[in-house]
Parts: C-alpha cells; structure tokens; sequence
C-alpha cells in the first residue's frame, strides 16, 4: 500500500513537470498534502504555493514558501526554484512514509531521519530502516530500492536529484538504480539549519507543521500512516 502511494505520487509529480500543458512546480509536497481516497490511490493536493515554470527559463528566483524539512537547501539558502526542489521534497515524503517517522523540524533528536537511512546505506542495512510496525512483513529488495530512489531524489546537488519521470520509471522498473551521494542535514538544526537568519528572505512563507482541511472522503497520508 506505501509502496502504491509512493508511485502514485511519482506519477502525478512527473505530469506536472513534463507533460501538463503548464508546467507546474508544487513547491510544498509534504505528507499532509497528498491525499488518498477509498481505495489509497494518492491524489496531490494544495497548490497554494505552485509556481508557473515558462519553457524558457531554467531556473526561478523566489522569496522562499513551503514546509522546513521539506525544502531543499539551494531552495531554502538561495530561493532558487526549479523542479528538483519538488523532487527532494518527494524524497523526503517517500523516505517519510516508508521509515513511519517524520521530519520533525522542532525534534530535539540530532539525527535527522536523512542522516538515519543515510547511516543504514552505508551499512547495507536499509531494510532495518522500514517502519518497525510492519514487523519485517515486506521484501527486503522493494525496501533498498525505495529508500535507495528516496536517497538519489534528496541528495545535496540538484543537478544530482533524477527528475519526476526517471523517478517514477526507476520505481516501476527493475533496472538497476544508481548509488546516491550523501544528504544534507537539515534537521540536526531546522529552525536555523545553516546558521543564517531567514529573515533575509522578506517575503518568505515558511510552515513548520503540516496542516490542512481534507475534503471528504479524502485522508491524508501522514494521517494514515500510523495504521498503513
């Protein structure tokens, strides 16, 4: 069922990138804004934030908007918006709902859940970080795969993260994926993560939690994920 989820998303992320006759950046993925229906079939929701991205331009200079643990850090530092911020967001999300953790921006913990999988790949121990309430009950090889794409989607570079299509083929597909580069760590300090003040970001709109009113019959997946 995360697994289907995960894909889902994949999906509706890509078409807003490439094959929506407006291309669309999100700008706020986060667990609280995908929604699922009767049968858990992930709809994306909440384009308050979205941004129009015209075909000519390769990147946008914007006061920075979204959800601290969700945002990547050439985002959050610079305000530069391409689709790749969309696309860390969506590996946060996806690492999120397999782990059942959140990015918990006020934790006191210093690991943050990045850092956490991170530390369980480089040990060839990823299927230890899956959600301890499914008590091993899945296939270890979905699990490294998964988390491995969460990894590649979150890593530091943006020109490193694959964009939504490759995500969503690398997750359907049994090719091989390829190894991801380490993380940033944005939640060992999420409330200053880079030791700057965001008030350099006037216009900036940052939500620390993750709330919305979901349309019925819809739920959310954050709210679902305690019971998945």
């Amino acid at each position: 069922m995360r697994y289907n989820i995960i894909v889902g998303t994949a999906e509706g992320l890509a078409y807003l990138h490439e094959e929506s006759r407006l291309r669309i950046i999100h700008r706020d993925i986060k667990l609280s804004n995908v929604l699922l229906d009767e049968n858990f079939t992930a709809k994306i929701a909440d384009f308050g934030l979205a941004r129009l991205f015209p075909e000519d331009r390769t990147h946008l200079s914007t006061g920075i908007a979204g959800t601290l643990g969700y945002m990547a850090p050439e985002y959050l530092v610079r305000g530069q918006l391409t689709e790749k911020v969309d696309v860390y967001s969506f590996g946060v999300l996806l690492i999120e709902l397999f782990c059942g953790k959140r990015s918990n921006p006020k934790s006191q913990d210093p690991l943050s859940i990045l850092q956490m999988v991170w530390n369980y790949y480089n040990s060839n121990r990823l299927p230890e970080a899956v959600d301890p309430i499914l008590s091993g009950q899945f296939r270890a090889e979905v699990a490294i795969r998964v988390l491995q794409i969460g990894l590649l989607c979150t890593q530091a570079s943006a020109e490193l993260r694959p964009s939504m299509s490759v995500v969503a083929k690398m997750l359907t597909d049994d090719g091989p994926v390829p190894p991801p580069s380490q993380p940033p760590f944005l939640n060992s300090n999420a409330e200053n993560p880079f030791g700057r003040s965001s008030s350099r970001h006037g216009s900036s709109s940052i939500s620390s939690g993750n709330s919305m009113t979901e349309p019925a019959p819809f739920l959310d997946v954050g709210w679902c994920l305690t019971s998945l």
